[in-house]
């Protein structure tokens, strides 16, 4: 679901098919569902999660990049911490994979590093030592081999790998970014034919791959938007001692919704479609005020067009109506979603007697 998706689905449910004589721009429909979204995103707002490392003996931290003003985050929700058992956490890969170049076209030329990373079922390591590799004209391509497997489980409980994420830089850059996920611990070898606009997300700074604490633990946090910090609520016993752990941050923000795609659920398409319909509606009055009345002094026809823009504007309020019961249910879902959740596993002190 994109963008151009629910463009097309206001259209259809305005009856204004594709064609000279459409009453609304594509702008004008743009705008009603960024309208829609806004709304929407108030009562479910999309919660991001980022993972941050402990700072020794530190209650107040900055926002994470990700909660920067630019990035549009609206509050945070909730602090874990610690997220990982103190101790637990899996060690980044000792060693970096072999790499060959090889024949034919796919890289650019150019300089290029590798870098493993061990995934568990919690998160995933920081990468290990990086290894270079330099293609030439007619040799782009690059075979990788020797990949570091992670450690096998014991019966004690430990952490299992589950999956490794190949990165690489672009040619002559230094970033690492996804290039594959191998989704086992036993290949050992991959051929890389892929170009630099084919790779995906940043390596992680912060070590997430380790036991979990359960229950999590939620910190009591104070907030301070305007200096850009939070502060959580810890005795001196709880402040980290070093840097080996874990805070995870949530925080709400708007939903995306553009051309590559939307953080809007699926189940919640014909929510947005309906706001971006009332709001298009409410819009299209604006034009129709341009109305009169005329009357022929021999004939005595009268000509009264005055009541076109209060019909448009009755069929949106009526259909924003309609949106916004929409949302009470999203949001009765969302918060009856929430006390399963809270309330899973309880069983009361005397269940044999009921």
């Amino acid at each position: 679901m994109n963008l151009t998706d629910l463009e097309n689905a206001v259209r259809q449910d305005l009856f204004d098919p594709a064609g000279a004589n459409q009453r609304w721009q594509t702008s004008d429909i743009d705008r009603a569902l960024d309208k829609a979204v806004d709304r929407y995103s108030a009562y479910s707002p999309n919660i991001v999660q980022v993972d941050m490392a402990s700072v020794p003996g530190q209650r107040t931290y900055p926002f994470p990049s990700e909660m920067s003003p630019a990035s549009g985050a609206w509050w945070v929700e909730r602090v874990e911490y610690p997220l990982l058992a103190p101790g637990s956490a899996l060690a980044a890969p000792g060693s970096a994979p072999a790499l060959a170049v090889g024949a034919g076209a796919g890289l650019g030329v150019g300089a290029y590093q590798y870098a493993v990373t061990f995934v568990t079922a919690s998160g995933e390591t920081t990468p290990g030592p990086l290894a270079g590799v330099t293609t030439t004209s007619g040799n782009q391509q690059v075979n990788l081999t020797s990949i570091p497997l992670g450690p096998a489980p014991v019966p004690s409980p430990s952490v299992t790998v589950l999956a490794r994420n190949l990165y690489r830089t672009n040619a002559g850059g230094s970033a690492l970014l996804l290039l594959a996920t191998l989704a086992d611990n036993m290949t050992t070898s991959y051929h890389d034919s892929a170009g630099d606009g084919a790779l995906g997300a940043a390596a992680p700074t912060v070590n997430t791959a380790g036991l979990l604490v359960y229950p999590p633990i939620a910190r009591a946090f104070t907030e301070h938007t305007a200096l850009g910090t939070f502060t959580l609520k810890l005795t001196d016993a709880e402040l980290p001692v070093d840097n080996s752990l874990v805070l995870r941050v949530s925080f709400g923000t708007k939903h995306q919704l553009d051309g590559n795609g939307s953080t809007i659920p699926e189940i919640h398409r014909d929510v947005i479609v309906l706001g971006g319909c009332a709001y298009a509606l409410l819009a299209y009055q604006v034009p129709t005020n341009d109305n009169f009345q005329f009357q022929d002094g021999e004939i005595h026809d009268r000509l009264d067009d005055s009541m076109i823009p209060k019909n448009w504007r009755q069929a949106g309020v009526d259909m924003l109506g309609r949106f916004l019961a929409m949302l009470e249910e999203v949001k009765l879902r969302r918060d009856f979603a929430d006390a399963a959740v809270v309330q899973w596993g309880d069983v009361p002190a005397r269940w044999q007697r009921l």
